[in-house]
């Protein structure tokens, strides 16, 4: 029996409508999915996005809060969660924790549907990259080499903060 916990929170309308964009593409979504229990350490991402101040804000990414969530990202999480949050609600620690939880469940789901195998790599790669990117580099071969410098340090620091909290 499949493990279907992936889709909890998720609205009906994002359900039929990845169900609908499955059945398009000629894959039924539900197939590929292997659940992984690849943990992630949010404290160790809020101090590498933000050093802990709930009130950050990159004025070059336009991202918000303790985990430096973006408008599109916020967006996203308000549709498939039918939720009105504004962007001032990412400077709210609970708010901006709930969507950057769902956010990496998000990713996980990603990876997924792309057959990419879900670690930490992948995992922190698309968080700090983009989803996008990270296809485009696993088609490529999925060279840690390859990545850019600022997301393999990213991984890096991520490493290091995980075993020391």
């Amino acid at each position: 029996m499949r493990n279907l916990s992936r889709f909890r929170g998720m609205s009906i309308f994002g359900l039929v409508r990845n169900l609908a964009l499955g059945v398009f593409l000629g894959v039924f979504l539900f197939t590929p999915f292997v659940y992984s229990e690849v943990p992630i350490n949010l404290q160790a991402i809020k101090i590498i996005e933000s050093g802990g101040d709930f009130l950050a804000f990159n004025s070059r990414t336009e991202c918000y809060g303790l985990y430096q969530i973006s408008k599109v990202c916020l967006k996203d999480f308000n549709e498939l969660n039918q939720s009105g949050y504004t962007v001032q609600d990412l400077f709210k620690p609970s708010v901006n924790e709930k969507v950057a939880s769902w956010y990496f469940g998000r990713i996980r789901y990603m990876l997924n549907f792309y057959r990419i195998p879900v670690s930490i790599e992948t995992l922190i790669a698309s968080y700090n990259w983009g989803i996008t990117n990270v296809v485009r580099w696993y088609a490529e071969g999925a060279d840690i080499r390859k990545l850019p410098e600022e997301t393999r340090s990213y991984i890096e620091k991520y490493g290091q903060l995980s075993i020391n909290l």
